[in-house]
């Protein structure tokens, strides 16, 4: 989640409850009892918010989660380039611009000719 995403969506919560409050006052609806439906409606959001954040977290869908899973499988696939160029993942080679830099063409052509 990008931080202008943070804020849009905190800033949206912010506005539903007086949003909502306003809504019932202008359909005839006493201002406690709006008041009471707008605070129940909020709460019922934040409640949903939070419980699909503890889903995600119990079920590891995070973005942290997601990255390790991708840096992994890119471990994986330069060990497989680095095999076929014939060069020892711990050597000083391995690590040269040259081969890092013939990677991404590697992955690219991979892809292609898996597709």
């Amino acid at each position: 989640m990008r931080r202008l995403d943070f804020f849009t969506i905190t800033f949206g919560l912010l506005l539903i409850g007086p949003l909502f409050y306003g809504g019932a006052l202008a359909l005839g609806v006493k201002a406690q009892t709006a008041g009471i439906w707008a605070t129940t409606f909020f709460v019922v959001i934040i409640l949903g918010w939070v419980f699909s954040y503890v889903f995600r977290v119990l079920t590891t869908n995070m973005t942290f989660n997601q990255q390790i899973q991708l840096m992994k499988g890119s471990t994986e696939l330069y060990r497989q380039y680095l095999a076929e160029k014939g060069v020892d993942p711990d050597s000083k080679k391995a690590e040269a611009p040259e081969i890092k830099a013939g990677f991404s063409d590697w992955l690219e052509a991979r892809s292609k000719s898996s597709s």
